[in-house]
């Protein structure tokens, strides 16, 4: 017999319509086999009223947009980055781009007007994060999925939104991190396949594209590059992690928060590399329930790191924030969050050296020693009438104020086979 696809949203108010007959406004979507959250992407400031937003992307009725990265540059213009998974009136056979799932990245004025937006079909690309250029461009990285294996790829688009150059590299793997010198050299972290094992991989680029060198990082098996960045001497400092059939790294599906779905992994990796490519330390754990993987990086104006993991295990897995200073010393190390929620979401430095993470549903500021500045501030609230998700994107503005991202969910979308 003929399959026969039925879509149903199972809360009133899909697509910001409230209905109680049956009447599905969005009916005509194609969401594939899985369900979906039916959302509205926002940007606000913590303080305002969850049910303002500075932002949201423009689209059609019905679609659905996530915001997964954002970034402000010191004059106030912001990149975001997001995920689009339907379109509507989109049926199973179709080919057009709109009713395939797609990433998208756009840049914002200050006052948080679209300035351009470009798009990207992940039957061909996977964007994992991206870093402004200091003329007001974007290095974006991630995977060309074209080929029978993922291609690492990296592309520069100018201020102006137009593709400058892009790069499908020959080893087989992704990109996950990238970072921007102060000399326009591009500094990307991910993994590529050697022999049987991934490999944690590195490569420096000149600013038109061309390639200085590569290089693989740590020694114990199997790992990948999770984040990087670079201090004000040129150093690169790099997280990954350890797993045991290939690094945690390429669990990550899209682009998306720094932490997300990383728990089965068996260590981490942080390593500080001189500009050209040798290593001056790295720290390698294997033990879960000292580490359980480093996905995060920001840098203390003085030059020291902080990075983000997990610690523990499976049954007691929580949110970790280490400081490290440039001999590769421990300053200090503590643990946020709870069992529930134990996501880390992103992590930035202020121009004062405090800290800024958020975990689960919450923010964390803490000072430079890692002592709370305040109450962790819950920024997951809804009301009677619309339900306020946070997707865990966060940055902070030139005067040290968070910037924060979430969706509006107004339904679930859960198709029904009928055979």
């Amino acid at each position: 017999m003929p399959v026969v696809v039925v879509m149903v949203v199972v809360v009133s108010g899909g697509c910001g319509v409230s209905y109680d007959d049956g009447d599905d406004p969005c009916e005509d979507n194609y969401l594939g086999s899985t369900g979906n959250i039916l959302g509205e992407a926002w940007i606000r400031e913590p303080a305002d009223d969850p049910t303002e937003t500075r932002w949201t992307p423009t689209t059609d009725h019905c679609d659905s947009n996530f915001v997964e990265k954002i970034d402000v540059s010191a004059d106030s213009y912001i990149y975001v980055a997001g995920y689009a998974p339907q379109s509507r009136n989109c049926e199973e056979d179709e080919l057009d781009i709109r009713c395939k799932e797609t990433q998208w990245l756009r840049r914002l004025s200050p006052d948080y007007q679209e300035l351009w937006s470009v798009s990207f079909d992940l039957d061909n690309t996977e964007l994992r994060s991206f870093q402004m250029t200091a003329d007001g461009g974007v290095v974006v990285v991630g995977a060309n999925t074209e080929a029978p294996r993922k291609k690492p790829w990296i592309a520069r688009y100018g201020p102006g939104g137009g593709l400058q150059w892009e790069q499908k590299l020959i080893a087989t793997g992704h990109l996950h991190g990238v970072a921007v010198a102060a000399n326009d050299e591009i500094i990307a972290v991910g993994q590529t396949l050697n022999q049987q094992d991934d490999d944690l991989w590195v490569i420096k680029l000149r600013g038109d594209g061309s390639e200085i060198w590569n290089t693989h990082v740590g020694t114990l098996g199997p790992d990948g590059g999770t984040a990087i960045a670079v201090d004000g001497q040129g150093r690169i400092w790099v997280t990954g992690v350890l797993g045991e059939s290939g690094a945690g790294g390429e669990r990550f599906s899209r682009l998306g928060s720094e932490a997300t779905y990383l728990w089965a992994d068996d260590g981490s990796i942080v390593a500080l590399l001189d500009p050209d490519g040798t290593e001056l330390w790295v720290n390698e754990s294997e033990q879960a329930n000292a580490s359980a993987g480093a996905f995060a990086i920001a840098l203390f104006p003085n030059g020291d790191a902080l990075v983000g993991g997990h610690v523990g295990d499976g049954l007691d897995l929580r949110s970790s924030l280490t400081r490290y200073d440039p001999s590769g010393a421990k300053l200090w190390e503590t643990v946020l969050g709870d069992r529930e929620s134990p996501d880390l979401g992103s992590l930035a430095i202020s121009s004062k050296g405090d800290c800024f993470a958020v975990i689960g549903r919450e923010l964390f500021h803490l000072d430079g020693d890692g002592q709370p500045v305040k109450a962790p501030q819950r920024l997951w609230e809804s009301t009677e009438d619309l339900k306020v998700r946070v997707s865990g994107a966060m940055t902070l503005k030139a005067d040290d104020t968070p910037l924060i991202s979430g969706y509006f969910e107004s339904g679930w979308f859960f198709p029904a086979w009928d055979y």
